[in-house]
């Protein structure tokens, strides 16, 4: 992260849905890998779910990777909704991003999403993305793809 004028500024931030997102690999370990990847990468990873709480976070830290994510939204509000939070929670520390990413593999959470928060790019899980392996290539393109 670079320093501008008084505020961090983070190359990505990506926001992932969790239950056919991040755990839509039949490979659950392997998208521990990619995860731990994007984080080495510099990049901040958030979870923006309607699953339950306590469950969610069971999920997470079987899978070790608990702390790989920042930030883990997890209540019955729409997605973008729980993005505004995350962004709000992120502005409050003074982190800026250069671009914002989310995947979700439901249509209607990606649209509901363009709709209501601007400049962010948004990618379908099984559409756009065929696993969470793809999120690297998403993560260095320039985002017109």
């Amino acid at each position: 992260m670079a320093e501008k004028s008084g505020q961090v500024t983070s190359r990505t931030l990506v926001v992932l849905d969790f239950d056919q997102t991040v755990l839509r690999t039949g490979h659950e370990e392997d998208g521990s890998a990619v995860l731990l990847k994007l984080k080495g990468m510099g990049v901040e990873l958030c979870i923006a779910s309607r699953n339950d709480r306590y469950s969610l976070h069971r999920k997470l830290e079987s899978l070790f990777i608990d702390r790989a994510f920042r930030y883990v939204m997890s209540d019955f509000r729409p997605k973008f909704y729980q993005m505004r939070h995350i962004l709000w929670l992120y502005s409050g520390s003074g982190i800026v991003f250069s671009r914002v990413i989310f995947v979700d593999d439901d249509l209607q959470n990606i649209e509901q999403m363009k709709a209501n928060v601007p400049n962010i790019d948004c990618y379908q899980m099984g559409v756009d993305l065929q696993g969470i392996q793809d999120l690297p290539r998403v993560v260095v393109s320039d985002g017109s793809d």
